[in-house]
């Protein structure tokens, strides 16, 4: 639309010159004279009163008229496109938002949010970006289904489907936020697993007291980061591969047993899950109890957490047979 409105501006400029030196105008009436012809408002006040300003007239008449209808045309094509544009995305939006499901609700935009998201994609885990700035959430949405909104809110939270989530994460820049979006998230649904971020030490009970399952400190996992990267760089790196690296041919994965199969009152030396299956039992969680490096005789049950190493075509096809699969309605 900008070489149209150059054309029209063109032609006002000329029409006003003009006006003043066919007619012998003053700048005001020249102006005057020439928006009333653009506009066909013919007031009548003043009218071009020589032959050559009423030729001029008549050319600048029809050119303006066309570049200004061309002008206003383009102009409410633009409006037009702008809200279908919008009209389109959010049905997109919805349409992402009622077909997803075992999901993370992301509450807010703080500096790790990069990280968080960058490790979900590599995963393949779905995922909803909430908060309440629209600018901030401008880079995520063709990427990611997001929700403009305050995440503290019960409404906002319900957009982001958290009740068919498998996990929230609270990633708001202060640690009160943090808190409401955890007490208001915890009030929604009882069994969802929910993460926050806590910038203060003191703040941390009070998270885990509101309902957060876990707390990170950035600053204390990073410093711990730094110091074992010097201490035990081998060891880290091994770790942090094995974690977040899921190019490589084996990983590490966490799992819910399900009740009822054939690996239920079996210990390790008798579930074989090595030999059979192709996967290591590194670690078992039962209620708050981890066994790290657990015996031949521990015992498996039913919705035992544990953290298995394997392949991932072992560990997908172990998932399939025993895996907890959590319905949401």
């Amino acid at each position: 639309m900008g070489i149209p409105l150059l054309v029209l501006a063109l032609i006002m400029l000329v029409a006003v010159s003009g006006f003043r030196y066919f007619e012998g105008l003053n700048w005001l009436d020249s102006i005057w004279l020439t928006l009333i012809t653009i506009l066909t408002v013919g007031y009548g006040d003043i009218i071009p009163s020589t032959d050559a300003g009423r030729v001029f007239a008549m050319i600048v008449i029809p050119a303006s008229i066309a570049s200004f209808t061309y002008v206003l045309g383009e102009g409410i094509s633009t409006m037009l496109e702008i809200n279908l544009s919008e009209s389109r995305e959010r049905k997109r939006l919805l349409s992402m938002l009622k077909n997803i499901r075992d999901h993370i609700v992301i509450c807010g935009t703080s500096a790790v949010i990069d990280e968080v998201t960058h490790l979900l994609d590599e995963e393949n885990h779905p995922f909803v970006i909430v908060d309440p700035r629209s600018e901030l959430l401008e880079r995520f949405r063709y990427d990611y289904p997001t929700v403009t909104g305050d995440p503290t809110e019960e409404h906002v939270l319900e957009e982001a489907g958290i009740r068919k989530a498998s996990g929230l994460i609270s990633l708001m820049d202060d640690d009160a936020d943090n808190m409401l979006v955890v007490f208001t998230a915890r009030g929604l649904v009882k069994e969802l697993n929910i993460v926050s971020l806590a910038a203060k030490e003191e703040t941390e009970k009070k998270l885990l007291k509101a309902g957060a399952n876990k707390v990170i400190n950035p600053s204390r996992i990073g410093g711990n980061r730094v110091a074992m990267s010097v201490l035990r760089p081998t060891t880290t790196e091994y770790v942090e591969s094995m974690l977040r690296n899921t190019s490589r041919q084996v990983k590490v994965e966490e799992v819910v047993l399900r009740e009822n199969t054939e690996l239920e009152g079996k210990t390790l030396a008798e579930a074989r899950l090595r030999d059979v299956y192709g996967v290591s039992v590194l670690a078992i969680k039962r209620g708050d109890n981890i066994m790290f490096t657990p015996k031949a005789s521990h015992d498996l049950r039913g919705n035992d957490v544990l953290v298995l190493f394997g392949s991932h075509s072992r560990l997908d096809a172990f998932s399939m047979k025993f895996v907890q699969v959590y319905e949401k309605e």
